[in-house]
């Protein structure tokens, strides 16, 4: 059966050369559609647990009521596309602190009023928490917009990740290919002084000409896009390795190979089960919205407050991020047909 959707993709395209992979139009996908995304329940839905079934730590999550939104979710809901989006008064957006009882530091989801087409505040707190620690920490903020018609869609933008729509609720693959974004462009610029990100360099793109598949159809997009979906397949391979369950992954993609060699040491520093305590977080500035607001505490106080953890601003990642595009920060809308 055809269905057709659209996918909004501020940070799926990187817009530039480097980025482009006519080379992998021939070859063949690991996992046929609809891709990498039947980890979530287990390869194929049969072979045991999926991604869906990752550990989640404990939670509590508290809604804002001080009138503060973080100045990341106000700019998300300031330049959403009316082409492909509802528009967000920022007076909608609704804030929540969730403490997950594996950091002290508390993440921050914002949502676009209370719509049935984004997600209920605890499906994004169990999504984010089912990504391991590290690669956790990556995201500043999570964000979940309206789409003007039903439609999937998700964006990073360097830090910050976007989910647009409510149909990736049973889908966990989502949540790490965006944070496998995160890590692209943190290796990136982090290892070199170059603003590509990590995916883009010869290491990587050698691996896939060398390989005789790549992960899935939405892998041949780009090479970021290529190194996303590797992300959701290690997040599994890791998952499955870290239980002693049965894996038959390896063995049934072996034309993968030299793209596991080159970002397994990567992306298991990210995406390893069992991590606990942070070391790091992003520093996140705040918008009063609905005066009068409380105040926050500032870096200095929080730095005072979390002894041995380093808060850093988020926004080189971003000027990379836009660099790279050529500084359009504009969605990217594809038509995709299935």
């Amino acid at each position: 059966m055809k269905s057709t959707f659209t996918l909004t993709l501020a940070g799926a395209l990187v817009a530039s050369v480097i980025a482009q992979l006519p080379i992998l139009n021939p070859k063949w996908e690991a996992f046929p559609h609809p891709g990498v995304s039947v980890l979530s329940v287990g390869k194929d839905g049969v072979n045991g647990p999926g991604l869906n079934d990752m550990p989640l730590p404990s939670y509590t999550m508290t809604k804002r009521t001080n009138g503060l939104v973080p100045t990341p979710c106000v700019d998300i809901a300031n330049n959403l596309n009316p082409e492909y989006d509802v528009l967000c008064p920022v007076t909608s957006v609704e804030v929540y602190d969730v403490l997950y009882s594996d950091c002290p530091i508390p993440k921050v989801i914002c949502r676009c009023g209370n719509s049935s087409s984004v997600h209920t505040p605890d499906v994004l707190a169990q999504r984010l928490g089912r990504v391991p620690l590290k690669g956790r920490q990556l995201v500043r903020v999570l964000m979940n917009t309206v789409p003007l018609e039903p439609q999937c869609g998700a964006w990073a933008n360097g830090a910050d990740i976007n989910i647009n729509g409510s149909c990736y609720s049973e889908t966990q693959s989502a949540f790490l290919h965006e944070v496998g974004h995160l890590i692209d462009y943190r290796v990136g610029l982090d290892t070199s002084p170059y603003t590509q990100p990590w995916s883009g360099r010869a290491a990587f793109t050698d691996a896939i000409a060398t390989d005789n598949c790549v992960a899935d159809w939405y892998a041949k997009q780009s090479y970021p896009e290529a190194f996303s979906e590797m992300a959701v397949i290690t997040a599994w391979h890791l998952y499955r390795q870290h239980y002693k369950q049965l894996n038959p992954l390896i063995e049934n993609t072996v034309c993968l190979d030299n793209q596991f060699a080159v970002t397994i040491p990567i992306l298991s520093e990210y995406y390893e089960p069992g991590q606990v305590g942070c070391t790091s977080a992003y520093d996140i500035p705040n918008t009063c919205v609905t005066p009068p607001c409380a105040s926050l505490k500032t870096r200095e106080e929080q730095q005072a407050q979390y002894p041995g953890v380093v808060f850093e601003d988020a926004e080189k990642y971003i000027q990379a991020y836009t660099k790279s595009r050529g500084g359009n920060l504009t969605d990217v809308g594809l038509q995709f047909v299935a």
